[in-house]
């Protein structure tokens, strides 16, 4: 299954982390996931230089493809007994990339994207702001397509405004506040528009993460509602398909 993560024409709305946790769950819950920054930026979550080879050469080598070894932390215990922490280690899978893609390097992609489909469960592209139609055909290659939105109005009226949206979407709005009348005021357009939607509020520990990287996740859990937003996303996305066995370059 391919999965374009998409704020259509609009920046700065969590898409990458989004896109990021999303790949992060699936490779946890042991599907054969990869996160393909395309030009979104996730890249900067999990390592500050990378060295090539990048994304924009993946139509001609495969070991663009690395595994990174991240964590993750669980709390378990019952009333009035003493919380135990148990830690468990996973591969990601991802191609980095350091900045913007050309037209040319997109429609190449465009060809190569595809293959990947036949080597792992899941292949999530992070896409930039969409500034033309080389990235628009990128993200109508996706069997699902996530629309990624925040409350604020003049960000989900330019998102509902963009005329090739389309496909099998699920829309997400993003950095959401119960409390805030205009949030609720946006949640209600939305749900109007889509007919569903999933809400993943505003939590501190993923502020934290887009400053300081996923390697937080191995010490600090996103609150319960955001774990419970996740979960719903995974759930949406998950498909019958068997798990394949991948191999990679490492990275730790």
């Amino acid at each position: 299954m391919i999965v374009s993560v998409t704020s259509g024409v609009r920046g700065g709305v969590g898409k990458s982390v989004v896109s990021l946790l999303a790949a992060y769950l699936l490779n946890y819950l042991g599907e054969a996931a990869l996160l393909v920054d395309a030009g979104g930026g996730c890249t900067k979550y999990l390592l500050d230089s990378p060295d090539p080879p990048y994304t924009r050469e993946l139509p001609r080598t495969y070991d663009a493809i690395i595994s990174y070894r991240v964590s993750i932390r669980k709390e378990k215990g019952r009333f009035l007994r003493r919380k135990e922490v148990e830690e468990k280690s996973f591969d990601l899978y991802f191609t980095p990339e350091v900045r913007a893609l050309t037209p040319g390097e997109v429609e190449a992609l465009v060809q190569v994207v595809p293959e990947l489909d036949d080597y792992f469960s899941y292949v999530i592209l992070d896409l930039p702001a969409i500034s033309g139609d080389h990235y628009w055909t990128l993200a109508e290659l996706g069997d699902t397509r996530l629309i990624v939105v925040t409350p604020e109005k003049a960000v989900y009226d330019m998102v509902l405004s963009t005329e090739r949206l389309g496909g099998n979407i699920i829309p997400v709005l993003n950095k959401f506040d119960k409390e805030i009348e205009s949030h609720k005021e946006a949640q209600a357009r939305l749900k109007e528009f889509f007919g569903d939607l999933i809400v993943v509020p505003y939590d501190p520990v993923l502020k934290v993460l887009s400053l300081r990287g996923v390697s937080i996740l191995a010490y600090m859990n996103p609150e319960k509602e955001t774990m419970s937003s996740f979960s719903e996303l995974i759930y949406r996305l998950s498909s019958k398909l068997p798990r394949k066995e991948v191999r990679v370059r490492g990275r730790a």
